[in-house]
């Protein structure tokens, strides 16, 4: 009785032990999305910025510069992570365009070339959605399209972290590991507000099975 009483918090400590970092992982992840956000906001926000690299647009993409240039983004109200074999899937996600993708037409490819498709399938998904959204959503979010590299041991597998917020268009940010823990992140703006819950309803929709999951 002695010993069972024992293990008891021996049991509790390893379990919140594990919670407590599974949640310091998620923490170290968001904080490197909500730097390359931040980093977003700030190219939003400069006219020189936009007009040095990027010249004149149209009337439509200016709307879509300006709208940024005034968000608040330092909060997110909402962060979602998606993670799932998007290998599998992308054939389903192309099916929206009319276009289509087979694993057999890979199936000849070394592991290397196979990851490394998989690793570009896995960024190209917020463009993806922005395509279904119209050809001023891409240029707009192609602007702002930030990337950074870092090492974490924190990534156990490639995935999109969502970040919404109460007056911005949300965010995401695809997480990509390589040798040596090293980490690329690329952030997107997704121009669609109910980008989480239009995504829900498409997955469900399309019978793709990919993982959303709210993290805070």
């Amino acid at each position: 009785m002695k010993k069972s009483l024992f293990l008891i918090p021996v049991l509790l400590t390893l379990i919140l032990g594990s919670c407590a970092s599974k949640k310091q992982k998620d923490n170290s992840l968001v904080e490197h999305g909500l730097s390359s956000i931040s980093l977003m906001s700030e190219k939003a926000k400069s006219k020189d910025y936009v007009s040095l690299l990027f010249g004149n647009y149209n009337d439509q993409v200016n709307q879509k510069i300006s709208e940024l240039a005034s968000s608040e983004m330092e909060k997110p109200t909402h962060i979602y992570r998606l993670d799932g074999d998007f290998l599998s899937n992308f054939n389903l996600l192309l099916s929206t365009f009319g276009a289509s993708f087979s694993e057999d037409s890979i199936k000849d490819f070394s592991p290397r070339l196979q990851t490394e498709l998989l690793k570009r399938l896995f960024t190209s998904f917020p463009s993806i959605w922005n395509a279904k959204l119209g050809t001023t959503e891409i240029a707009a979010a192609a602007i702002f399209t930030t990337q950074t590299t870092f090492v974490s041991n924190d990534l156990k597998e490639d995935c999109i972290y969502i970040f919404e917020f109460q007056d911005a268009y949300p965010v995401a940010v695809t997480f990509l590991g390589y040798e040596g823990n090293a980490v690329t992140a690329q952030a997107d703006f997704i121009f669609d507000r109910d980008f989480v819950k239009s995504l829900t309803e498409f997955f469900s929709s399309m019978n793709i099975n990919l993982k959303l999951k709210e993290i805070n």
